[in-house]
């Protein structure tokens, strides 16, 4: 279990190196912002997640070219996301926390890949340009949020082993 408070303080920071300029990648940067977010979610109640979902919303939509309030719906409609997933799923397991995050990064990403085109006039070439990149952020985080749901989730058993619950 990772507690609230630290994944909120590396979520504004991963949204601060985001909006530096440091990711080469837009998407990668993204959906690192929304894979700590969906975890954030995990840990915390509804309200909470909504306030910090508008927060670091409203803080992208600052800095974005798409239209105020883009960032904002995508993270609130994450919120919902996270509300409704906890509540189907009663008992939190390592597949079903890593099916959930990895579908919500698939669902944040896709929500703003389909932002970008719609601000772009809906050109096939910017559809082209957008979903190999998409694709390949969407891949490498399910990864990562893979990764860290095993740390999560991994026990040592008394021989020294590590087996995940």
């Amino acid at each position: 279990m990772i507690y609230p408070f630290r994944l909120f303080i590396f979520l504004i920071l991963s949204a601060l190196v985001f909006l530096s300029g440091a990711f080469p990648w837009p998407f990668l940067g993204f959906g690192l912002a929304v894979l700590l977010y969906l975890m954030f979610i995990l840990e915390s109640p509804l309200p909470r997640a909504l306030w910090v979902g508008g927060a670091i919303g409203v803080l992208f939509d600052a800095y974005s070219a798409l239209p105020f309030g883009t960032h904002l719906a995508i993270f609130a409609g994450l919120a919902f996301f996270g509300f409704a997933a906890k509540w189907f799923l009663s008992r939190r397991y390592f597949w079903g926390d890593t099916v959930f995050i990895g579908g919500g990064i698939v669902l944040g990403i896709l929500a703003l890949a389909a932002a970008s085109w719609f601000a772009a006039g809906r050109e096939t070439a910017s559809l082209i340009y957008l979903l190999p990149r998409v694709f390949a952020a969407a891949v490498f985080l399910a990864l990562v949020s893979a990764a860290f749901s095993w740390l999560g989730y991994r026990r040592q058993n008394p021989h020294g082993e590590f087996y995940v619950v």
